[in-house]
C-alpha cells in the first residue's frame, strides 16, 4: 500500500546525512526511492489525491500529505519527480485545505484526526512553497487542536515564513505524547507523534529544547518493542 511505499523509502534519503554509505548501499538506495516515486505516481487519482491501495477509486488524505511530502523531499536531495504529478497533488490539497471547515464536536480521535490531518496538509503545502495562510489561521481558531496538531501547524507557520507565529504557538506547548493504542485514520502512535514534533521543534527554531525528546525517540527506537513502519519511518 501506499503507506509502506513511503515509510520503505523516505528514511532512505537521510541515510548519507546521518552515517557512511558506500557505492553499493547508494546504488540500492537510489533504486529503491525511484521505484517508490514511480509507484505512488502510478496511485494518484485524477483528482490529484493518493489512493491507498493501486487499483482504489478513493483517495487517502493522511497518505496523500504523507506521499507528498516524502516526494517533495526527494525533489530537495535531486530526485526526478514529474511535474504533472505535482501539479496534481497541489491541486487537491489547495482545495482540501480550503473546504475545511472546523468540525462539529465529534469523539476525541475523531476530532484529534481531522486537525491533524488538516495541520499536515497545510504543512506540505508550506513545504511546496505555496502556503494556504487563510486555512492555516482558521484552522488556528480550532480549539479542539491537539498538541501535536499544534506543533504541526507552528511548523507550517515556519515553512511559510511567519517565524513569529510559530513561536508564539510552540512557546508553552508540551512535547509529552501520551500512549495510545489505535493508529486511526492518521496511522498514528506515541513514536511517530513524537518524531512530527521534534520535526517541527527543529524548523521552528528549538533546536535545544528538543534534546530530551530527540533522546527518548533515540531510546525508544534501541529498544526490542514492535514499531509500525510509518512510526519507525518517521522517528
Amino acid at each position: 500500500c501506499a503507506e509502506q511505499i513511503v515509510s520503505g523509502a523516505f528514511p532512505r534519503l537521510f541515510l548519507p546525512d546521518i552515517m557512511d554509505v558506500n557505492d553499493k548501499m547508494k546504488t540500492q538506495n537510489k533504486s529503491y526511492i525511484e521505484t517508490a516515486i514511480e509507484k505512488l505516481c502510478s496511485m494518484q487519482l485524477t483528482g490529484g489525491g493518493i489512493a491507498l491501495w493501486p487499483g482504489s477509486a478513493v483517495e487517502n488524505e493522511w497518505i496523500t500529505s504523507y506521499a507528498g511530502h516524502f516526494i517533495l523531499e526527494a525533489k530537495k536531495k535531486g530526485y526526478l519527480v514529474p511535474a504533472d504529478f505535482l501539479t496534481g497533488w497541489l491541486r487537491f490539497q489547495k482545495q482540501a485545505a480550503r473546504n475545511w471547515s472546523i468540525p462539529l464536536p465529534k469523539t476525541q480521535a475523531e476530532n484529534v484526526s481531522t486537525g491533524l490531518t488538516q495541520a499536515y496538509r497545510l504543512f506540505t503545502l508550506a513545504l511546496a512553497g505555496e502556503p494556504e495562510t487563510g486555512a492555516m489561521n482558521r484552522l488556528r481558531e480550532y480549539t479542539g487542536m491537539s498538541t501535536n496538531t499544534m506543533w504541526r501547524l507552528a511548523a507550517a507557520y515556519a515553512l511559510a515564513g511567519q517565524p513569529e507565529s510559530a513561536r508564539k504557538m510552540a512557546g508553552d506547548l508540551t512535547t509529552r505524547v501520551p500512549d495510545y493504542y489505535d493508529p486511526g485514520e492518521t496511522y498514528g502512535s506515541q513514536l511517530r507523534d513524537m518524531a512530527m514534533i521534534l520535526e517541527a521543534m527543529v524548523l521552528i527554531g528549538e533546536k535545544e529544547r528538543s534534546v530530551p525528546l530527540l533522546q527518548e525517540i533515540s531510546d525508544q527506537l534501541s529498544s526490542n518493542s514492535w514499531f509500525s513502519t510509518q512510526s519507525t519511518a518517521y522517528a
